[in-house]
């Protein structure tokens, strides 16, 4: 597995919007989406409040 540090993703991050022409709200928009879809299929059946700070 591999995980990305701050300069790593960064890094990625300017690649996506300069050269693939994505933009940065976009990543960011997909990047809750994916947490929110985790933590939805992490806690079912669990019922009581999830925070996420980022």
């Amino acid at each position: 597995m591999f995980v990305a540090g701050q300069k790593d993703m960064q890094q990625m991050d300017q690649y996506t919007i300069e050269k693939l022409g994505l933009p940065g709200i976009v990543l960011m928009e997909n990047a809750g989406a994916k947490v929110a879809e985790e933590v939805n299929a992490a806690a079912k059946g669990i019922n009581s409040k999830i925070v996420v700070l980022a």
